[in-house]
């Protein structure tokens, strides 16, 4: 009897689905993940070649958090910065990638040891990682804190290196990035992947990207005769065409594996948005006004006034003392930002104050610039919009 195709789930961002959705596509798609960058590092020169990371991290040992840029973090304070991170952004989960982590493989470890011991069990961990450099004996040490494994083959030769770690007691896929035209070697790993499913009885997953482009890799995918998708600055021609053939191919022909294909979009759309506003309810001030809707949510709106110039201590005193006592703002509607050198202000009040604020600025020689922010609530506090008052 001819075996019915399973139904494919087509999500609001192009995303597709054939099976069940691995918990850290869910977590990362409600923006519930703190992506730990482990390394810029990777010894893979093919992976090298097509890989999108910027040229700020390519080839650096750096460590980012988030937005957030760790020092030594394998040291105490290292951890409990990654860990505050998680904390702002309302994470439930983690993800190691990079480069290649498994690099400082040590270093995840006992990252993920603590964030465990912090969160608890449930914090889900997943890695991934190419399949390049891959030792069997840390295979062991690894399962014992992450959940769920994604490795990236750059052949299909690479495949039985992975044999020990399909057995391993985690969620096992494969992450590749879909090169137009390239149907059949997909359809190869998923074959691969329901050959051991249906031989040791797990689920596993083969998650698709899109195939994108950034300054460090788009002379390599123009060389390979490849161009962007029209009216698109990273998502490339084809890709999505390919992947879209082989969920339906595995929704089709195979039981026990799961395809997802995740589009470029998904980041931009789905992923950061969800991220920021979690970030937004655990980090704003009583005074700042949250964006929860549309693609610009999670952005805080803020008021903002600073000086033309550094103001000094006693300036600052001055200028704090007549917000508080001359034009009687709350308290708690007013701080101050040594970060960015500004005061931040309930941007209602402040639209109502401007007059009185530039008198105070004439009469101390101050120079103030007074203006509504829109920025992210993340530890770069990216300012995305500036309307001066």
């Amino acid at each position: 009897m001819h075996k019915a195709a399973r139904r494919i789930t087509q999500f609001e961002w192009d995303g597709l689905l054939a099976g069940l959705l691995p918990m850290g596509c869910q977590q990362c798609l409600n923006g519930a993940k703190l992506v730990i960058f482990a390394t810029g590092k990777c010894k893979n020169p093919l992976c090298r070649s097509y890989c999108p990371i910027s040229a700020e991290r390519r080839d650096k040992d750096i460590v980012y958090a988030n937005e957030r840029k760790i020092g030594n973090w394998n040291s105490k304070s290292g951890l409990e910065t990654v860990i505050k991170e998680a904390e702002n952004a309302g994470s439930e989960g983690a993800s190691f990638t990079g480069g290649n982590p498994l690099l400082v493989v040590d270093h995840v470890i006992e990252a993920a040891k603590n964030l465990k011991k912090h969160f608890g069990t449930t914090f889900h961990l997943h890695l991934y990682a190419p399949v390049y450099h891959l030792k069997n004996r840390w295979l062991d040490k690894l399962c014992l804190v992450i959940d769920e494994i994604r490795f990236h083959p750059t052949s299909l030769e690479e495949l039985c290196m992975l044999d020990q770690a399909f057995l391993k007691n985690w969620d096992f896929g494969i992450e590749v990035p879909a090169f137009p035209g390239q149907e059949r070697y997909l359809i190869a790993i998923a074959e691969w992947l329901e050959s051991k499913a249906l031989k040791y009885e797990k689920a596993p997953f083969l998650n698709i990207n899109q195939l994108e482009s950034s300054e460090s890799n788009y002379r390599f995918l123009l060389k390979s005769g490849l161009s962007h998708e029209k009216d698109s600055l990273v998502a490339i021609a084809g890709s999505s065409q390919t992947a879209s053939a082989v969920v339906s191919w595995v929704s089709k022909n195979l039981e026990l594996t799961t395809a997802h294909y995740c589009p470029s979009s998904a980041k931009d759309s789905v992923q950061f948005p969800a991220r920021l506003l979690r970030y937004a309810r655990n980090m704003a001030q009583p005074f700042d006004i949250i964006r929860e809707e549309g693609p610009h949510r999670g952005l805080l709106i803020r008021g903002a006034i600073r000086g033309k110039r550094s103001l000094t201590k006693h300036e600052q005193e001055r200028l704090k003392t007549i917000l508080l006592e001359k034009l009687e703002i709350p308290e708690d509607q007013i701080a101050w930002d040594p970060n960015k050198k500004r005061f931040l202000v309930n941007p209602l009040i402040l639209e109502d104050c401007v007059r009185e604020i530039r008198d105070f600025s004439e009469e101390e020689d101050l120079d103030l610039l007074l203006g509504i922010v829109e920025e992210y609530p993340t530890a770069d506090g990216l300012e995305t919009g500036y309307d001066p008052l």
